[in-house]
């Protein structure tokens, strides 16, 4: 396959014009169709036009106007026509025109059934083209749910979910049309399978437990959301990629075209609703300008407010059905829940961008009144006595402070709360140290989670009986007591008196923090027998088990921290994050990142540390 284009053409309606490029290559025939006006093509980089396609009996050509010559794309990425019925049709060649005005892209014939196609260009670039002139129909799922049934009892009859679909317009290996997994919340290991088939963009994607789960997707236009999955039920779903483009580039005729997800399935109005619900701002609903002039109760005033008018409009939504529409209100109130609970850290960053002149003593009035107690309480109907139906779309514990200030822990939610924030406080401890199968805690766990952490226990008691028999002598696995409440470099600092500390905040992911790690290898054994500690710091985003393989061969001392450890350590936005200690624990050097001049700095800055402890 030949290469052109490197950019990806992927972001306007196209003007047409009605000069045509210079064909150099043209033959005389009668094409069999000219389209002057495709539907739509989508370009990133806007650095070619389309202003024409020919369908002949022996090859389909697209006429370009190139803008402005100078950004002329450097021809270097594969492309091809996928037609509408999935065949491919190979590129012969580009005619550049002598200005380089124009450029026209020439391809083998197009079935003469085509009504769509695409353009592949580089690795994430496509064109979705209706070779009649017609606006491309978007996905329509044929499923029909209960219109006027209320939002069921949760029930979990079975204990794996699946998500089941295709992505139309999917290109084979390309980087912009992919998941991102999040870890499990009980266990901080990276469980969902995900299984994706890279000709016809098919995939699968199953969650083992019997509580809901959601895995956060991105796709081509930037299109994001929760795929969600409910124990015991098959949920489909189709990424209609065009669409996703149209709409995020507000194309003509795109207006009323949906979203570009859509799911099917017994529960697939329930994942529509939350999948739709993700796109919406709900943390912005008070201006950040107004966090210095406005108390917390009038902050908590207007997101009631807000919450009233946004359940005013999901009931008189035409499109969702009676449960979509209480799942929606429920979702509502879930948010302002969450936004009254994270008050203070909206207060403090808010203010930090206004940029008023004392933060913290303005933080500290502003903090003054503030309290979960609420007078709207009992108006929420996530906590009512009677239904577990808002269970639908609680995954976690997060509002459980919200329950128990207000006193309405006697529901079916709270309670599943409160035992989910056991069994994850359950699975923190496991991760440092394993509990005996006959230990009372086991006493305690709520059934939708017992097997999830007997796994996770048998997981990680064999992960480090592993490590034990297979480290050497200069490898330390280290944990932090579960009891310690203070701040990760002050922790290091006394459990490594009286010697040279270098902290190497990294990831098994992270590709500089990998070189740092192999470029170092040699000076540290220049350091054999000299009071120097290496002390590497990662956290959960990297799987254990990768965690485990990796650190058998770095000598010196590893701890993987949790989310709360972690973030104690003095703002690391950025790794690899390095921090050198002095013998009396003092942060003498503090560099982000690795370079080609960063193992010098350290041995130099080390030798004069080591030097200064010899006088």
């Amino acid at each position: 396959m030949k290469k052109i284009l490197t950019a990806a053409m992927l972001s306007a309606l196209l003007a047409v014009t009605a000069a045509s490029p210079v064909d150099s290559y043209a033959d005389n025939r009668k094409p069999l169709k000219e389209v002057i006006k495709p539907a739509f093509s989508l370009s990133d980089s806007r650095s070619m036009l389309l202003e024409k396609i020919v369908i002949g009996d022996s090859s389909t050509k697209l006429y370009f106007s190139v803008p402005n010559p100078q950004k002329l794309p450097d021809m270097e990425a594969s492309i091809y026509l996928l037609a509408d019925n999935g065949s491919r049709i190979p590129f012969e060649k580009a005619v550049v025109s002598d200005t380089k005005e124009s450029v026209v892209l020439h391809f083998r014939a197009l079935p003469r059934s085509s009504v769509t196609f695409s353009l592949i260009g580089c690795d994430k670039g496509w064109y979705g083209i209706r070779t009649d002139g017609k606006a491309y129909v978007p996905y329509v799922s044929t499923d029909n749910y209960p219109a006027d049934e209320p939002l069921p009892q949760y029930s979990t009859p079975g204990d794996t979910a699946y998500i089941c679909g295709n992505m139309i317009g999917f290109v084979p290996d390309m980087v912009a049309s992919y998941f991102f997994s999040v870890q499990d919340l009980l266990t901080g290991l990276e469980e969902v399978n995900i299984c994706k088939d890279n000709v016809n963009g098919d995939f699968q994607l199953k969650k083992p437990g019997l509580h809901n789960h959601a895995v956060y997707c991105v796709f081509s236009g930037d299109a994001s959301g929760d795929f969600w999955f409910f124990p015991g039920h098959r949920t489909t779903v189709t990424v209609d990629l065009p669409i996703i483009m149209a709409k995020k580039f507000k194309l003509a005729g795109y207006e009323n075209a949906g979203g570009g997800v859509v799911f099917g399935g017994e529960m697939g109005d329930l994942s529509q609703v939350l999948w739709d619900l993700t796109h919406m701002d709900w943390q912005t609903v008070v201006e950040y300008g107004l966090a210095k002039d406005i108390t917390f109760s009038e902050f908590a005033e207007l997101h009631w407010d807000t919450l009233q008018a946004r359940q005013r409009c999901f009931m008189q939504n035409g499109r969702y059905n009676r449960r979509q529409k209480q799942l929606a209100s429920l979702f509502a109130q879930k948010e302002y829940i969450r936004n009254i609970i994270s008050y203070p850290s909206w207060l403090k960053s808010s203010l930090q961008r206004a940029g008023v002149g004392n933060v913290d003593s303005l933080y500290d009035v502003r903090m003054r009144d503030y309290t979960l107690v609420d007078g709207h309480a009992q108006e929420i109907a996530i906590f009512d006595k009677a239904s577990n139906s808002a269970l639908w779309l609680i995954r976690d514990a997060s509002i459980l402070p919200y329950a128990v200030a207000n006193g309405i822990t006697d529901n079916p939610v709270a309670r599943w709360m409160m035992d989910f924030e056991y069994a994850q406080k359950m699975g923190r401890v496991i991760g440092k140290k394993p509990f005996a199968d006959d230990a009372q805690e086991w006493d305690s766990v709520a059934s939708p989670f017992m097997d999830k952490l007997r796994g996770y226990n048998d997981f990680i008691s064999a992960q480090m009986a592993r490590m034990e028999a297979e480290k050497g002598t200069d490898v330390n696995v280290c944990s932090v007591p579960a009891d310690y409440e203070g701040n990760m470099m002050d922790y290091i600092a006394s459990q490594y008196k009286g010697k040279i500390v270098l902290v190497d905040c990294w990831a098994t992911w992270c590709g500089p923090c990998k070189m740092g790690i192999k470029q170092m290898k040699e000076y540290k054994a220049e350091l054999a027998g000299k009071p120097v500690e290496f002390v590497y710091l990662t956290n959960e985003s990297s799987p254990y088990e990768d965690w485990t393989d990796m650190i058998m061969d770095i000598a010196g001392s590893h701890y993987r921290l949790s989310e709360k450890e972690w973030n104690t350590l003095p703002s690391v936005t950025g790794i690899p994050r390095y921090f050198l200690l002095d013998a009396e624990g003092n942060i003498v050097m503090d560099v982000t990142g690795w370079g080609d001049e960063s193992l010098g700095r350290f041995k130099k800055k080390i030798g004069k540390l080591l030097d200064g402890m010899k006088e």
